[in-house]
């Protein structure tokens, strides 16, 4: 678990996550997510290209979405 909500996946060297539902919240395209996993439910920091998004667990980003 990435926060303790989500799960981290891999496909193809890219990273995303899905819910305990099993469904994709955030998709299998970044070079590194990352979140503290002590507190449940905290945001997920991603990377692609160099540039970090943070997530929220209903995959909505919520930093640097453009």
């Amino acid at each position: 678990f990435l926060n303790g909500v989500l799960t981290s996946i891999t496909k193809d060297g890219k990273k995303g996550a899905i819910n305990s539902k099993g469904k994709l919240v955030i998709p299998i395209a970044y070079q590194y997510l990352s979140s503290n996993i002590s507190k449940k439910g905290n945001l997920v920091e991603a990377s692609i290209k160099g540039k970090k998004q943070i997530f929220n667990n209903d995959g909505e980003c919520l930093v640097n979405c453009d």
